[in-house]
């Protein structure tokens, strides 16, 4: 077997059961084993080995869960960390990314470079895998909607191990519930295919901040209130409008 997969108790597999937590817990939850995919094949056959083994089946992408929810007793842990390329069609506007891709990080310089942007999350190092399955709030939703609206096809290895596309025309039922389904999507995504826009010429961010003591403002009167704002400013071209969070 080519795999990279690690059993518990062996050489490595603490390492992969919680080293790319990104707030350091260590939740007492133990899989039965860890496999570090590299491929679509590499997913296609741990859901296969886990199937033949009664495991059931636990999936990491960014790491970004902030109960590392991706551990569960008993399962196969798939941790899509290998996965994280990105491709552009300029015809469509229509860009592949892998689920591992960091949204900030990777996926938003990749696409400034051409002009492009999409309503990736406001942490810069978030993957995109549980932020897409989970709605995904971010940069311009205001103008984009949720980024799962952007969806417009993905991969999918289903239970029984087959890979699928998943899109308009396609398995239209996946891609619908890969739009808010979370952790409880009935397969594993190894590539989403994400609409883009024109990026913006200004991003506009506002913070707003209250004090303890701003709870006890007398009925009928608005609470006092600190306000901070920043402007970002997108390398890339004008669209037709500014951008606002």
């Amino acid at each position: 077997m080519s795999l990279r997969l690690f059993l518990r108790g062996e050489p490595g597999y603490e390492q992969a059961r919680t080293g790319r937590i990104f707030n350091a817990r260590r939740p007492d939850r133990f899989p039965a084993a860890v496999l570090l995919a590299a491929s679509d094949g590499d997913v296609v056959e741990g859901v296969r080995l886990a199937a033949s083994r009664g495991w059931t089946v636990s999936v990491r992408s960014g790491g970004h869960s902030w109960a590392a929810w991706s551990l569960r007793d008993d399962a196969l842990l798939i941790d899509l960390g290998g996965l994280r390329d990105l491709a552009y069609d300029p015809a469509t506007g229509v860009v592949s990314a892998r689920p591992a891709t960091q949204g900030g990080l990777e996926l938003a310089p990749f696409l400034a470079e051409r002009g492009r942007a999409f309503p990736g999350g406001h942490c810069a190092s978030v993957g995109l895998g549980g932020y897409l399955l989970q709605g995904g709030q971010g940069w311009d939703g205001r103008a984009r909607g949720w980024a799962c609206q952007s969806v417009v096809g993905l991969d999918v290895v289903l239970a029984d191990g087959a890979l699928v596309r998943a899109d308009a025309s396609e398995n239209p039922d996946l891609l619908w519930a890969a739009r808010g389904a979370g952790p409880g999507f009935p397969g594993v995504v190894t590539r989403f295919q994400l609409q883009t826009y024109q990026a913006p010429r200004v991003m506009w961010h506002d913070t707003w901040t209250f004090g303890l003591e701003d709870g006890n403002s007398p009925a009928g009167r608005s609470p006092a209130r600190r306000y901070d704002a920043s402007i970002r400013y997108s390398p890339a071209a004008a669209h037709d409008g500014d951008g606002f969070l």
